[in-house]
């Protein structure tokens, strides 16, 4: 088994949330291969951790200056009944990043990976159950967190589902001309079907999101989740 692990955005509180990365998910898999796409801040050289605590594996870095003033596309109609938690622009900055990170496994020259797993470094795990081997056009994502589309903060994945997840940014303006709401959760599930991948919600990984402040975000479990859950 080989595997690919993509991790893209601000590093933030990665030195914690790394550990549990480890621990609970990634002793899982086999001949790893880092990926990090981020932004230069004071936490930006903490991606180094991966070469500490996984002598061997190769990992490549990508750090940008900054995140771009991303161009707004006129927005849909508004039909989600999720509000939106951040600002229209770091929905874009996000999106854009995922498809830097992808950029930069292609430019890798790396190939022949059987797993692709997505991951923001921000995420303190709390447990993880490892799913069957995807196929190419598969992604495992968790079963909660969906708003409306498909948890967009972790994956396992194949090749075709990977790309298509990573490269949201690329098509936007023609998921957005189909009706798709301006959520990242949205956005990434209409890309995988746009592409003729499938997401299969039923993934068992739980974690929180861990702020600088050390505030740790429960995970985002709503009544819809655990109601479509009971129905499978």
């Amino acid at each position: 088994m080989k595997t690919a692990v993509l991790i893209s955005g601000h590093m933030r509180t990665f030195p914690v949330c790394v550990h549990t990365l480890r621990h609970h998910v990634l002793r899982h898999y086999r001949n790893l291969t880092f990926y990090v796409s981020t932004v230069r801040d004071e936490q930006a050289e903490t991606w180094k951790q991966l070469k500490t605590l996984f002598p061997g594996c190769p990992v490549y870095a990508d750090i940008v200056p900054k995140q771009p003033e991303l161009p707004e596309l006129p927005e849909p109609v508004r039909f989600e009944p999720y509000a939106r938690s951040v600002p229209t622009q770091a929905v874009l900055r996000q999106l854009w990043q995922l498809n830097e990170c992808w950029k930069l496994y292609e430019r890798s020259g790396e190939r022949g990976h059987d797993v692709f797993i997505r991951a923001r470094p921000d995420l303190f795990f709390h447990g993880f159950r490892a799913p069957s081997m995807p196929g190419d056009g598969v992604a495992f994502v968790p079963w909660w967190g969906r708003f409306g589309g498909i948890n967009d903060r972790f994956a396992v994945m194949g090749c075709d589902a990977a790309n298509a997840y990573h490269t949201t940014y690329s098509r936007l303006a023609e998921l957005l001309e189909g009706g798709c709401p301006i959520h990242p959760e949205s956005l990434i599930a209409e890309s995988l079907r746009a592409t003729g991948c499938y997401a299969t919600d039923t993934l068992r990984a739980t974690f929180s999101t861990l702020r600088v402040s050390g505030e740790m975000r429960p995970p985002e479990i709503s009544t819809i989740d655990i109601a479509e859950a009971a129905l499978r």
